[in-house]
This record gives structure tokens, C-alpha cells and sequence, in this order.
């Protein structure tokens, strides 16, 4: 769920929701698949995994389940920030500062549920603090109507009814950008062009983004996303570190 570099695939749908993205990838498999976790001791007995059938996990009532945790429900409050801050610190879950909420539900959610998605699987139903540019859900108040799809462990996709009232998304922006003022970077940042366009109208829309560098790791069984990306980031060489050759042919 944290911000992730390469390659994406994306498309949306007109006067549809996040649902109906969701059930086409349910009910339409188009591929099986082979694939073996970090945890097999063979890698040769390799564990089958399709589309049909993928379990939904719902983020908080799962979270909430197998943490034996009671999230209080107005996450925007200082009593919820502590709750999570409290259980990161009993699992002994690291979250570097800031501890916003949306960065302390995140490593809970990544400790807990994604450790669990070896097989086929969505997480649904995120919190709005976590999803600034979704709608909110219809019936559950403080959620939105997202989902990641996750296959062995790994965020293979990421989809969400887009949220068209300009009014609620300047507002979600303004909140992020206190986050992003207390340090934490994967806060979005105030885009008041986009507040504009919506004022000009958008009509009911679902989005849905797919990593291609995240299903390259999927079909050739790779661990590691530098494997499949080919020209992945790399660290800055410490010319200090390097032969006295070698570190004048980096200054030349």
C-alpha cells in the first residue's frame, strides 16, 4: 500500500463502481497460475493460485479479528491515533514517524492481512484516511468503495470509485497536507487544479491500476522487484569507498 516505482497498466469505466471492477476480476478468470511463497522450503511444490473464487477480506473487520483489536470508529481522532500507535508498539510492529494514522493502519494491515494473501485475494473496503482520492462508501461511514487485489504476498492492483464532489476531495487534500507538513511524504499534496476540473463535473467513474512490474514478479516467480524492472533505482556509489582509479573516472 506504500508508493511503489515502475510500470502501471490503467484504465476506468464510466457510470460504474468499484464493485463491478471487482466482480469482472472475480467472476472472469483468465489465467492459473503456479507460484511458491518466501516461506516454502521447496520451492519445487509450488502452490496453485487463480481468480475464481478470490476471497475479500474486509481491512478493519479483519484487522479487528485476528489482532483481537476494537479500532475506534472515528479514525480522524487523537484516541484512535493512540489505539494504533499502542498496538504497534505490543506487536512490535516499527513505524517510523511520523506516526499519522494512516501510516500506523498501514503496518497493522501489512503485519496482519497482507501476510496472509498468499493465495488470490482483496482487501476492501479502505478507511478515507487512507484513500484520498476515492468515494466514500454507500452504507459504511468512513470507508470507501476500494480494493488491492493481492496474490502471494504481493499488491498486484489497486482500484477505487472515484470520488467527483470537489467540495469532499479539497477537504481530503487539506487533510492529507497536515500529514504531509508532520513529515510523512506519501501524503498527497493540495491540487487545486484537479479541485477545479471536478467542479466542472465528472460523472460516476471507477478506476482500476495494475502494476506491470508487480505481475512480471508473479509470472516469472521473482521475490525481489529489481529482478523484473530493467533499469531499477540505484544507490549513489561513495566515491570515499572506492579505489583512487576508479574514483577519478567517477569525477572526470
Amino acid at each position: 500500500m506504500s508508493k511503489r516505482s515502475g510500470f502501471s497498466e490503467n484504465f476506468e469505466r464510466t457510470f460504474h463502481k468499484v464493485r463491478t471492477i471487482a466482480n469482472d476480476e472475480d467472476e472472469n478468470p483468465s489465467f492459473r497460475l503456479m507460484f511458491c511463497s518466501d516461506e516454502d522450503d521447496k520451492p519445487e511444490e509450488k502452490r496453485k493460485g487463480r481468480f475464481l473464487g478470490a476471497t475479500r477480506i474486509d481491512m478493519i473487520g479483519e484487522l479487528e479479528k485476528i489482532a483481537n483489536l476494537s479500532i475506534p470508529k472515528d479514525l480522524e481522532s487523537d484516541e484512535a491515533n493512540k489505539y494504533l500507535a499502542d498496538a504497534c508498539t505490543k506487536f512490535e510492529i516499527k513505524c517510523p514517524p511520523p506516526q499519522t494514522t494512516a501510516r500506523l493502519l498501514d503496518k497493522l494491515v501489512g503485519h496482519f492481512l497482507e501476510e496472509t494473501c498468499v493465495n488470490p485475494c482483496f482487501i476492501i473496503d479502505h478507511p478515507e484516511i487512507m484513500s484520498t482520492l476515492a468515494k466514500s462508501h454507500r452504507s459504511k461511514p468512513g470507508l470507501t468503495e476500494r480494493f488491492e487485489s493481492f496474490i502471494n504476498k504481493h499488491e498486484l492492483a489497486n482500484a477505487y470509485t472515484e470520488l467527483n464532489d470537489p467540495v469532499v476531495q479539497r477537504q481530503r487534500f487539506q487533510d492529507q497536507l497536515k500529514d504531509r507538513q508532520s513529515g510523512d511524504d506519501e501524503a498527497m499534496a493540495l491540487d487545486e487544479e484537479f479541485c477545479t476540473a471536478l467542479e466542472y463535473g465528472l460523472p460516476p467513474t471507477a478506476g482500476w491500476g495494475l502494476g506491470v512490474d508487480r505481475l512480471a514478479m508473479l509470472l516469472t516467480d521473482s521475490q525481489n522487484i529489481k529482478e523484473v524492472i530493467l533499469f531499477p533505482a540505484m544507490k549513489p556509489q561513495d566515491e570515499s569507498r572506492l579505489p583512487a582509479r576508479d574514483a577519478e573516472k567517477l569525477s572526470s
